[in-house]
């Protein structure tokens, strides 16, 4: 049975929250903006039955106040760590020809945070496309999102997918989102049992005993897909994701034409957008200046076969099988989101009928990438995630 769907005002977000069972400032990017509009009367309408009303806003710690208990507690942890992964495909989301994963063995690297307080519960954060580590945590004040949620109390994996940053790189065509999955499923049941390392040498390694999952775009794919291929996870939650209403007349028109260099890359990598810049224009709505600086030099090329099935996995395996997914789900998008729209966002948790809550969360004047956009959404999105996180656990 479902609970009423309400639209509110929370954490300076417009919050579409779906309850499933009876449980309850930068400047504009210059060339090439898209400036995404939509109607929210429409967003209401389209939402059926449903009533509106405020929510008050709960008083958020100060960061300097959380920053001395912190350090009143001990150090936080902020290690580099390595895990020992297999690239391979045991997912409900087939590879198929000729993205077959080679069954071989990779060092996947990461940076884990934890509170000075520790934690027996953690969140791995997998970053998009062409994206790395830096995805959740650029070089500008108040956008190291792992370090200040360490100070709020929550731990941390980002990592960098294979084939990115510092991980170890299969061939591009010998990947897809599903052998991806795969590997976070690993990736889960190391954080479990402690086999993984500080790449600095020390010997003991935190455990955890609860495991959420978190994702931006691509991200947001493969945790989905780990989380209804394997049932190991606590929580799962997606950012700049859905499976309905996607803008098609954004981001497509700009990524398809590099698709076709796919076919005489040599090492199955390649450029999705034609200049780093055009991808800025993109992923972002309103950013802050220095992020572009920082993501127009860190963006990488993409794995082909990942790419090639991600598409695959929004319209065929995740309306086969999100309906198995029986944890809580948190599903945030950018209101000027080049490819989901806030309509998307307001169905989306309908589809998970067993998770005991689903709840859809719209970031305001923000776009694809807002956990990074400007210091002001990225503390919106570590409010609404951190908030959500702490509810159920972590």
């Amino acid at each position: 049975m479902r609970s009423i769907t309400r639209v509110s005002a929370l954490l300076g977000a417009v919050v579409l929250a779906a309850q499933v069972g009876s449980h309850g400032s930068g400047g504009p990017v210059a060339a090439g903006q898209h400036r995404i509009t939509y109607d929210r009367a429409k967003l209401v309408a389209a939402m059926g039955n449903s009533h509106t009303r405020e929510v008050a806003t709960p008083a958020a710690p100060s960061h300097e106040s959380t920053q001395a208990a912190a350090s009143s507690l001990g150090t936080i942890i902020d290690e580099p760590v390595a895990f020992d992964v297999v690239n391979t495909n045991t997912s409900l989301a087939p590879c198929g020809a000729p993205n077959s994963p080679d069954n071989k063995s990779y060092e996947m690297h990461g940076r884990l945070v934890i509170p000075s307080a520790g934690a027996q519960a953690i969140t791995i954060y997998t970053p998009g496309a062409t994206g790395g580590q830096w995805e959740w945590a650029v070089n500008v004040p108040g956008l190291d999102n792992p370090r200040i949620m360490a100070e709020d109390g929550h731990a941390s994996l980002v990592i960098d997918r294979l084939g990115h940053g510092s991980s170890g790189r299969p061939p591009g065509l010998q990947m897809c989102v599903g052998s991806e999955a795969d590997v976070l499923h690993q990736i889960v049941g190391m954080l479990r049992s402690g086999e993984y390392r500080y790449l600095s040498g020390e010997a003991s390694v935190p455990t955890f005993r609860r495991v959420a999952t978190a994702g931006i775009s691509l991200g947001s794919a493969v945790s989905q897909i780990e989380a209804y291929s394997y049932h190991d996870t606590d929580a799962l939650v997606l950012l700049g994701y859905g499976n309905q209403i996607a803008r098609a007349s954004t981001f497509f028109p700009d990524i398809a034409p590099q698709a076709p260099n796919c076919l005489t890359s040599a090492d199955g990598y390649y450029w999705e957008w034609a200049t780093p810049q055009d991808e800025a224009a993109d992923v972002f709505y309103m950013p802050d200046p220095r992020v572009i600086s920082e993501v127009t030099t860190s963006v990488e090329r993409e794995a082909c076969g990942s790419n090639a099935t991600v598409l695959q996995a929004l319209f065929v395996w995740d309306q086969a099988f999100v309906a198995t997914i029986n944890v809580p789900v948190l599903i945030a998008t950018g209101e000027y989101d080049a490819v989901f729209t806030p309509e998307s966002t307001a169905l989306q948790p309908h589809r998970y009928v067993s998770s005991p809550d689903a709840q859809g969360v719209v970031i305001p004047d923000a776009g694809h990438g807002f956990e990074i956009e400007r210091p002001d959404t990225a503390k919106v999105f570590r409010s609404v995630v951190g908030s959500w996180l702490a509810r159920r656990g972590f």
